[in-house]
């Protein structure tokens, strides 16, 4: 029961909270004021530049860890041949046969 609890309470702060932010304030509602400040404010900035990184760091892991993969599994190649190129390590990838009914 106190789970139920928990998420009438949660429902219902929720609930106020969005009809607080359609409070006009100025020209516009409390909603787009919060918004403008978010996509203005130092701290996202800074968040949108650490996820810029964050990316690149991934997707060079990815490379690397492709590259070294497809050294390892391509009996040391470093170029693939055509037919072995299919995903993102170098994998072939065939589709099945469909089966005829019987």
């Amino acid at each position: 029961m106190p789970e139920v609890m928990f998420v009438v309470k949660s429902l219902v702060v929720a609930l106020v909270l969005v009809l607080c932010l359609q409070i006009k304030v100025g020209h516009a509602t409390a909603e787009d004021h919060v918004q403008d400040w978010m996509r203005t404010s130092v701290i996202t900035k800074q968040l949108r530049e650490v996820a810029k990184g964050a990316t690149l760091a991934i997707h060079n892991t990815a490379q690397i860890v492709s590259g070294y993969a497809s050294e390892k599994f391509a009996g040391g190649k470093a170029l693939v041949q055509e037919q072995q190129k299919a995903g993102r390590l170098n994998f072939e990838f065939k589709r099945n046969q469909p089966q005829e009914k019987q």
